[in-house]
């Protein structure tokens, strides 16, 4: 997912990760995935990372669905357009004390719920001012792709720019994509097969007929934004032009040997040491699957 993001122009930005072994006081621990924290700074989301006394000429970074997010009116709030969702603020620093929450919160909140009504509205050109659309069409892609059950219910990212728009990503956090899990936030009802969709109702999450984007359904943006059939032909055009580098992308999966950059090629014996040392394949290991 990382891979695909780096390799999509409508994404700005994301996280520097490399496979690596742990080993700690000489104990081999397995091979994990260390990644940049998403942050501003060079290399990262490269924005001034001074605070603007004028809320609109700051940098942010706002995390969806953090389960510590600090404290209420400080560090997050909550977006009721959103059902009620949590919004951290991971950029500005909150103890920084140029970091006012009456004037930098409340102008980000404001933001947020401009951006939701817009989309939930008729005026496409109001859309086009307040958010990237090219990030907001390949950060979909990703999420629908790996049909990332953490999409758009935590461990999801916003960027805005100083007097700029609001940005769709860094993407993060795809561990329960992909089918790798057996339940869907407790419903038992998750499935990868191509006749069931999974969409989201307020009563939950449960099958849904085949052929419905699922991501749309859980999304309150993305249940939005396809609303209108500007976006929807964007989406239908972006898969048509990227089927090159998805295929370049899934070829990275493969374990037969036979592509020279894949995963499994260039880490198959840090991969099977690593399962050597967690005999998990197999087992269920919530929320892994058992198979």
């Amino acid at each position: 997912a990382y891979d695909l993001s780096a390799s999509l122009s409508g994404m700005g930005y994301t996280v520097k990760h490399e496979f690596v072994d742990v080993f700690i006081d000489g104990d081999y621990c397995g091979m994990y995935m260390m990644t940049d924290k998403v942050d501003v700074g060079d290399g990262k989301i490269e924005f001034d990372k001074n605070i603007n006394e004028d809320p609109a000429k700051t940098a942010y970074i706002l995390e969806v669905g953090d389960t510590n997010p600090g404290e209420k009116g400080i560090d997050y709030m909550r977006i009721k357009a959103d059902h009620d969702r949590t919004y951290k603020i991971s950029f500005p620093e909150t103890d920084d004390p140029a970091y006012d929450p009456d004037v930098h919160l409340t102008y980000i909140k404001n933001y947020i719920d401009e951006c939701l009504e817009a989309i939930n509205g008729e005026d496409w050109d109001r859309i086009c001012e307040l958010i990237d659309i090219d990030s907001f069409v390949d950060h979909y892609i990703i999420q629908e792709l790996y049909m990332n059950k953490d999409g758009f219910w935590r461990s999801i990212y916003f960027y805005k720019e100083p007097n700029g728009k609001l940005y769709a990503g860094p993407v993060w956090d795809f561990d329960q994509g992909a089918g790798n899990v057996d339940g869907f936030f407790g419903s038992g009802k998750y499935d990868t097969t191509p006749d069931i969709d999974i969409n989201y109702s307020m009563d939950g999450y449960g099958g849904k007929e085949a052929g419905v984007p699922w991501i749309a359904g859980v999304s309150f943006w993305y249940k939005g934004l396809f609303k209108h059939e500007e976006f929807t032909e964007l989406v239908r055009v972006r898969l048509g032009e990227i089927g090159p580098i998805l295929t370049e992308v899934l070829q990275k999966a493969t374990t037969d040997g036979s592509v020279p950059d894949a995963y499994y090629t260039l880490y198959h014996e840090e991969m099977e040491r690593n399962f050597k040392r967690w005999k998990i394949m197999g087992q269920k290991i919530w929320p892994n699957t058992p198979k």
